[in-house]
């Protein structure tokens, strides 16, 4: 971890606080911004010094130059030229001077730029890990990527036109108008009437481009969500040939993405001609006031020089200043959808303030109503599980069996009834603190395109290697590694591609048994195995369910034959229960399901 990690979480929770009712929008989003520059404020310190120097350097030799006509134009042959030479040394060591302190400028702040812009993504994948699985559920992968990659880049592009437009554009005109109004004061007036009215038409102009890029913002995200949900399920796209129907979908929404990109450019372009057309008056306006203040010699007739070359620094001042505008409310657009998220609460991860206690002896599921999706799954189940009980479920599809586990695993907290661990109560104890003594193996084994090890250790911070191969062996990972082109530290691919559906199995197998969980849940995790695998697995873990509460979900219900208790279960209740002798006593439903399976 990077030093300034301590920062950055403070950052994130100061970030998530702000609320838009205690400040003005602008303001709110200038604090929210400091707050990834803070934790490299000296190098933003130093960097803006820099810039401000560079930019007062800057402005001398247009002084310089003008001092050299009008010396010109005095010179009589023969007479001492050095100070024409003095300024031409002038000129020449501001030059040099300036990029000097410029290239310092922006090497300092441009990492300051791309460190918040990566601090910032990570910030917000980092919060969106601690919500809702249920808010997930409703957001498009893309689009939440999205909206991070926007915000960073956002970020960053602020931090940029800080030290590229803002500070030389500053620095410029105040120092031009002092330096102008010497000569003349109406200079001053009327540089400051065209840089306010300018800059007022230009926030005028610039609305409608910046509408136009907020509603690009939405359709890039639908954009990028469908083209990641496409390539994401490659393989059915490929299997059911339905690529033509998919690419549709895509070109639909490409078409939405171009027009609002053309309306943008469009509006933004009728900005730039009223703009120009506007600046353009105001340079033949100050261009004769300037020539008819030398004919009353007023004036030397080096400050023509000066006066143009000063005006085209305040016209790229006054553009700046419309850009900075522009590029920092489109900035705010994305930054405002990135805070979206990071202003969405977690629930769960935050409920709870007691310790899980692993010495519990009872686990008990009390009248247990819930629904998913309008639909009601689980309907008044009740269950007692003893500390060191092996159960077995059973069930047609849809009958509950995995959204049970997702109530243990507490990934939803709005069910109605209760499940306690002896006296306490699921909803109040920590998450943190529970789920480090309980793992499951899903139905679809979850995998990263990180090597085979890496995925199985991934469970825990720090590497055992007796517990690694403890976990190997039992979910026989060794089958199959040896094959791999580097063994264990072979690269799976994304999804874990470069694996079969059973391979996929044992790797998640391997990784709950790392986890030396207390409470071990299994959904149908040997599905995807040949019955030789699938025996050679079941003997292994029936020898390490010994030690722990193991609660097994399965379709093939020679697999739980074994267990100390099986529930059946049928439209979300529990309708028998018993030990497989038992049960087969009952020619119940679990005597038919077996029955059936028999053959």
């Amino acid at each position: 971890m990077f030093s300034y990690d301590k920062a950055i979480i403070s950052a994130a929770s100061k970030l998530k606080n702000m609320t838009t009712s205690k400040y003005s929008p602008n303001t709110e989003l200038i604090k929210d911004i400091w707050q990834f520059i803070k934790p490299y404020k000296i190098r933003f310190f130093f960097g803006s010094v820099a810039r401000i120097a560079d930019s007062i350097i800057w402005l001398i030799p247009a002084w310089a130059l003008a001092e050299m006509i009008t010396f010109i134009s005095q010179y009589q042959p023969g007479s001492d030229n050095s100070y024409a030479w003095n300024l031409m040394g002038i000129i020449a060591i501001s030059a040099i001077m300036r990029v000097i302190l410029s290239s310092l400028a922006r090497f300092s702040i441009y990492f300051i730029a791309e460190k918040a812009n990566i601090d910032a993504k990570k910030m917000t994948i980092k919060h969106m890990y601690s919500l809702n699985i249920d808010w997930h559920e409703k957001e498009n992968t893309g689009n939440k990527i999205q909206k991070a990659h926007k915000g960073g880049e956002g970020l960053n592009t602020i931090i940029r036109t800080y030290i590229n437009l803002f500070i030389p554009s500053l620095v410029q005109f105040v120092s031009i108008i002092l330096i102008l109004a010497s000569l003349h004061i109406s200079f001053a007036f009327i540089l400051i009437f065209f840089f306010i009215t300018y800059f007022l038409l230009s926030q005028k102009f610039t609305k409608k481009p910046v509408q136009q890029g907020n509603i690009a913002n939405r359709e890039w995200e639908n954009f990028e969500g469908f083209s990641f949900e496409s390539i994401n399920n490659i393989s059915i796209i490929k299997s059911l040939s339905i690529w033509k129907n998919a690419f549709s979908v895509l070109e639909a929404s490409s078409k939405k993405l171009l027009q609002a990109i053309c309306n943008r450019i469009y509006y933004y372009q009728i900005r730039n001609v009223l703009l120009s057309v506007y600046k353009e008056i105001f340079r033949i306006i100050i261009l004769v006031f300037t020539i008819y203040n030398i004919f009353q010699q007023n004036l030397e007739i080096g400050s023509l020089a000066m006066v143009i070359l000063y005006f085209g620094k305040i016209e790229k001042s006054s553009e700046d200043f419309s850009q900075i505008h522009y590029r920092f409310s489109a900035a705010k657009v994305a930054l405002m959808r990135m805070k979206e998220i990071l202003n969405t609460q977690p629930t769960i991860e935050t409920s709870g303030h007691k310790t899980f206690d692993p010495n519990w002896k009872t686990l008990q599921m009390k009248n247990i109503n819930f629904s998913y999706r309008g639909k009601k799954v689980l309907k008044d189940f009740s269950l007692t599980i003893k500390q060191g009980e092996k159960i077995g479920i059973v069930g047609i599809s849809g009958t509950g069996k995995s959204t049970l586990f997702k109530l243990l695993l507490k990934l939803y907290n709005d069910y109605k009834g209760d499940i306690f661990f002896d006296n306490t109560s699921l909803h109040d104890i920590k998450r943190s603190s529970y789920i480090k003594h309980i793992a499951i193996v899903p139905q679809d084994t979850e995998l990263f395109n990180l090597s085979l090890e890496d995925n199985i250790s991934i469970v825990q911070s720090k590497k055992d290697k007796k517990l690694l191969e403890k976990s190997l062996k039992i979910a026989h990972i060794h089958d199959f590694a040896h094959k791999l082109p580097d063994g264990l530290d072979s690269l799976i691919g994304e999804k874990g591609i470069k694996l079969s559906g059973g391979e996929k199995q044992r790797v998640g197998i391997a990784r709950a048994i790392y986890k030396n969980p207390e409470i071990l849940l299994l959904d149908e995790a040997t599905s995807h195995l040949d019955i030789q695998s699938e025996k050679k697995i079941q003997k292994a873990l029936h020898d390490f369910f010994k030690n722990i509460t193991a609660i097994v979900i399965a379709h093939r219900l020679s697999t739980i034959k074994e267990m100390d208790k099986i529930i059946v279960m049928d439209h979300g209740k529990v309708i028998e229960s018993g030990s497989f002798d038992e049960l087969m006593k009952q020619k119940g439903k679990f005597y038919t399901l077996w029955e059936t399976q028999k053959f």
